[in-house]
């Protein structure tokens, strides 16, 4: 079992998978679900330590590839983040140019606030 197939068969369980440094997995979620899953991430606990590491380092890198261009746009980073959160990862591996491309046509499309003010 790969990591991403346990983390979505957990999640269809109700259940979240959450890294705690150094080297701890955190189950949260319904019990009978955490004792039915916890032998199997154990079992797979270095893969499982390994892509949870690289999904918080890539999502930070794609958080502040957002913030910078919240500022260039003049937009709202919480706002911009917030909208995004889902695809950090793969917005940490996209090349500048799409992403501010991407982002544009977002802001386009979208209503956004800027200093209390709701812009379309």
């Amino acid at each position: 079992m790969t990591p991403d197939t346990i983390r979505r068969a957990c999640a269809a369980e109700g259940l979240v998978l959450q890294l705690r440094e150094p080297d701890t997995i955190v189950l949260s979620g319904p019990q009978d679900a955490r004792e039915r899953w916890a032998p199997i991430v154990r079992e797979h606990k270095t893969e499982c330590l390994r892509r949870l590491r690289q999904e918080v380092t890539h999502g930070a890198m794609g958080r502040r590839q957002l913030e910078v261009l919240a500022r260039e746009f003049h937009v709202d980073a919480l706002d911009l983040v917030d909208w995004y959160l889902d695809d950090l990862e793969e917005i940490a591996a996209m090349p500048l140019a799409k992403l501010r491309s991407t982002v544009r046509d977002y802001i386009k499309h979208r209503p956004f606030y800027r200093g209390g003010c709701r812009l379309s």
